[in-house]
């Protein structure tokens, strides 16, 4: 009789213990994934960013050389031109389009190098030690992010949502055109 209060003790044992590693390893994997998720978005919107400040720094270029050869040009019309040109070097020189998009770049380069360690480690051998230096790391990339818009971030969400087979919440066109200004 005993023998059996036993057995049944430690079978009753085995299962606590065996449903509580299953509720360990379930957190674990959960947070793995949305630290993946949360390193796979900062990369995205700090991409988009890149190439949204290229772009304006690559247009603000164009507009002094057309402008600047319309001017030299001796055309009728090269002050309104002249002026135009002077308020395009200005803007490129007092928010530095081509260092904000380095900027965004070696944030997006840092994120994917995270993202690269995290898949490296893979979906099942890693510890909560591998997960708490994931975290950590990208608490600090985060830290030296510049603010981010809202606008822009859900249009990534949407990108990503898009990419991982689910349905995303849709984005009015007006937000989704503003979204690198507001």
């Amino acid at each position: 009789m005993q023998s059996t209060n036993h057995d049944q003790t430690n079978t009753t044992q085995t299962t606590t213990t065996t449903e509580a590693a299953i509720q360990v390893s379930d957190y674990l994997w959960q947070e793995r994934f949305n630290t993946l998720y949360q390193v796979r978005l900062s990369a995205l919107y700090h991409r988009k960013r890149e190439g949204f400040y290229d772009l304006l720094d690559k247009l603000t270029k164009l507009a002094v050389i057309v402008g600047g050869s319309a001017v030299f040009a001796n055309t009728s019309q090269s002050s309104g031109i002249g002026i135009a040109v002077a308020v395009a070097g200005a803007l490129s020189l007092v928010f530095d389009y081509a260092i904000k998009a380095r900027n965004h770049a070696q944030l997006a380069h840092d994120y994917g190098l995270l993202e690269a360690g995290i898949e490296q480690t893979g979906e099942r051998d890693f510890t909560e030690k591998d997960l708490n230096q994931w975290r950590s790391n990208l608490a600090s990339l985060e830290s030296k992010e510049p603010p981010t818009l809202t606008n822009l971030v859900k249009v990534c969400e949407s990108e990503l949502f898009a990419a991982l087979g689910q349905k995303a919440q849709p984005l009015p066109w007006h937000k989704k055109a503003l979204a690198h200004w507001a």
